[in-house]
């Protein structure tokens, strides 16, 4: 399962590809393949902000969003997850009553909360409920846990009835209680005879739940997901330019194919069809740029889409408001496109490969001035260059080492943005003066970049832990 954060919309930007890992081409070689260094700053480029700023072609299709980037729009529809294996029963009896309760008696007692039902998720690992490798039970599992309530349910067999798994659960908890998450047990006994211990603990559940904001964040959207269209179909594009730029660089497409064919086997937007051609048309554009700057010469593959299972082409099943479950087994032959669990992780990973060899051609006959000014206006939002930016950019770019003297203010921070977002890899800028990093900072998040950080004296030693950890990790 490969793992996304990336949004135009400012949706809940977190997603995964299930089944994804099967497709790659065993035989294939990203170290051999002269596009693969482009597929890598493309995809940067696309998840470059939280959220990123949509290109002109999508904008002039869509429409301009307005965005308020502190009200995150939350994914949710009435819908009633399949989990196959994964919620545990009692082996020897062949009883489960963990999928008692949650099949039955949790959408029973939640009434108006029903719908968390959804945002639970069943067997999840202890480590990535605390985000620490290096607790004890970091490989554990609880049984539930609801994200957005801070929430963990047990549901205890007998083997919870004896001294030392007794102590061991107590410290289990305690641990998840010093991340500040609730636990909630309640006894087999009690789902199994509906005792009145039980209607105590669901109405504590149900309590927790409807006090949780974030939770009611999530009933606001059920209630109201109309409004949030165009929103949804920029998070669609965006994920769907995702998937594809994974199956470039899977080897499982190819650029030197004659067409990408995509079958869509289920999903819950209507008109999805026009929506992955004009995904399709973004990253085509942004292929077209960059490979003529690298003067690579080639024909994107055209693009099908039809809806239906079939052998030939990448069967997907596209969910924009459902979360994964471990349905994906019943076909390992389709890519499943689902929400994560998770709303506040973050998932970004800087694509990487070798430095690319930049061409750069000026005058009349096959410039690209108008490539360089397609960058410019999609990534900074302006029309043209000032004096002396575009000779600086152009020398870096062909690997010259560079010395770029303007005035104050004419844009020399630019010229450096404007390359690291055209090479794969990590940029390093230092700078003399900590109000000018804070400054850049700003401006880069104004205009959708915010994958950035810096380290200055003003950070205390946790702090740049934090960010140099970031970078570590990429």
């Amino acid at each position: 399962m490969e793992k996304y954060s990336c949004s135009y919309g400012n949706t809940m930007s977190n997603f995964v590809f299930q089944n994804i890992e099967k497709l790659k081409d065993v035989k294939y070689d990203p170290e051999y393949d002269s596009f693969f260094g482009v597929y890598c700053v493309i995809q940067n480029i696309i998840q470059r902000g939280t959220p990123s700023q949509p290109s002109q072609i999508l904008i002039k299709k869509l429409g301009n969003l307005i965005i308020d980037k502190n009200s995150i729009i939350p994914l949710i529809k009435n819908n009633n997850p399949e989990w196959i294996n994964t919620i545990k029963g009692d082996g020897i009896s062949l009883d489960n009553p963990a999928e008692i309760f949650y099949d039955t008696i949790y959408p029973k007692y939640m009434k108006d909360y029903a719908f968390t039902k959804q945002l639970i998720l069943p067997e999840a690992k202890f480590s990535d409920i605390i985000e620490d490798s290096k607790v004890e039970f970091a490989e554990q599992q609880v049984d539930f846990y609801l994200p957005q309530a801070n929430l963990v349910i047990e549901v205890d067999g007998e083997s919870h009835g004896n001294y030392n798994q007794i102590n061991k659960d107590k410290i289990r908890d305690k641990t998840l209680l010093k991340s500040n998450i609730k636990v909630i047990r309640i006894n087999t006994y009690d789902i199994k005879n509906k005792t009145t211990n039980l209607q105590s603990i669901m109405k504590n559940i149900y309590s927790i739940v409807a006090k949780c904001e974030k939770i009611n964040e999530y009933k606001e959207a059920l209630e109201h997901n109309e409004r949030y269209d165009l929103n949804l179909k920029y998070d669609i594009i965006i994920r769907f330019q995702i998937l594809l730029l994974s199956l470039l660089k899977l080897g499982k497409l190819k650029i030197t194919d004659i067409k990408w064919k995509f079958n869509i086997i289920k999903t819950d937007y209507k008109n999805i069809s026009r929506l992955i051609e004009l995904a399709y048309e973004d990253i085509k554009k942004w292929i077209n740029v960059i490979t003529k700057l690298l003067k690579v010469n080639y024909v994107v593959p055209n693009l099908e889409v039809f809806f239906g299972e079939d052998e030939s082409g990448i069967n997907i099943d596209f969910s924009i408001y459902k979360r994964w479950t471990d349905e994906n087994i019943l076909n390992e032959k389709c890519i499943y496109i689902r929400n994560d669990y998770y709303d506040n992780k973050n998932y970004f990973k800087l694509s990487t490969t070798n430095i690319l060899e930049y061409k750069i051609k000026l005058g009349e006959q096959g410039s690209d001035i108008e490539e360089f000014g397609y960058i410019l206006k999609n990534l900074f939002g302006f029309d043209q260059f000032r004096d002396g930016q575009l000779p600086i950019i152009i020398n870096i770019l062909e690997k010259n080492d560079t010395i770029g003297i303007l005035p104050t203010g004419t844009g020399k921070s630019l010229c450096y943005q404007f390359v690291s977002m055209l090479q794969p890899g990590v940029s390093i800028v230092v700078a003399p003066i900590i109000s000018l990093m804070m400054d850049q900072k700003e401006n880069m998040d104004a205009v959708g970049m915010t994958r950035t950080a810096y380290i200055a004296s003003n950070l205390n030693s946790s702090e740049k832990d934090i960010v140099l950890n970031q970078f570590k990790e990429g």
